[in-house]
């Protein structure tokens, strides 16, 4: 590969993944509103908490609804799967360019130029990234990861990240391409990085013995985090039939990145 190709690829994606749709809508549908400034009140301290959920399209339904949420949701995919199928299928088809461009599409979302570097945490940037790298790793390892993270694990942070962590191996044995594996490599610790902010944030509510007040808001207040909830809670509620989904989940998990290494899927 050429490094000038590379580092095109690198700011072009960049630049895309720095448009911020959750700014654009919200200051045409409620330009009298910020997402810097947003807080929650904890009722039993009647603290007012800064939500640290970055600025993207969660943050955004939080202001606008759910409805609005999932279009910024969209926008962001479109915004890096656009360049994404240009460099793959058009200009570099024989090439990973595409790659750099989906990378640092994340980076510029979660660290926008146009904005102070100060962006969202990039799920829709990223899903709509490895939908045009490699929609049936999306799928499998969503499922397999989702139910692995609330059968096996109990636990929707697990469910949330799992089938992120799982590209790496999936890459690895289904490319067995440096590009590829460094890619979803970076993708898991820019996703890591990106989380600081709610670590921290988490980390001091623990100590103040408001973290729990604090998970609850946020859950009531965003749509995919109530979902998320539901399904948390609708595992736990399996009793002994989650054992027997986790040991399922898992072995297919086995039996699929098994196949990988002689049949590409």
């Amino acid at each position: 590969m050429n490094i000038l190709f590379i580092i095109l690829s690198s700011i072009i994606g960049y630049l895309f993944g720095s448009i911020s749709f959750s700014r654009i809508i919200l200051k045409i549908k409620a330009p009298n509103k910020s997402m810097e400034d947003l807080q929650i009140r904890l009722e039993d301290s009647q603290d007012e908490v800064i939500v640290m959920m970055g600025a993207g399209a969660n943050k955004a339904s939080i202001i606008l609804g759910t409805k609005w949420g999932i279009i910024i949701g969209i926008l962001d995919m479109i915004k890096i799967i656009i360049p994404l199928i240009i460099f793959r299928y058009f200009i570099f088809p024989e090439e990973p360019y595409f790659l750099y461009i989906a990378a640092f599409g994340l980076i510029g979302h979660i660290w926008p130029v146009y904005h102070r570097f100060k962006g969202g945490r990039g799920h829709s940037v990223m899903l709509g990234s490895l939908i045009v790298i490699d929609w049936v790793a999306v799928v499998i390892n969503l499922t397999l990861g989702n139910l692995l993270g609330f059968a096996l694990f109990g636990n929707l942070v697990f469910a949330a990240y799992l089938w992120l962590w799982m590209m790496i191996p999936w890459f690895l044995l289904a490319y067995f391409d440096i590009n590829f594996v460094l890619y979803a490599i970076l993708v898991n610790l820019v996703v890591i990085l990106a989380q600081i902010p709610e670590i921290k944030l988490f980390i001091q509510l623990r100590k103040q013995g408001k973290e729990k007040e604090y998970k609850e808001k946020i859950t009531k207040m965003t749509a995919q985090f109530r979902g998320m909830q539901k399904m948390e809670d609708y595992f736990k509620s399996l009793g002994k039939w989650r054992i027997v989904i986790s040991i399922s989940s898992l072995i297919a998990t086995i039996v699929v990145y098994a196949l990988l290494v002689f049949v590409k899927i």
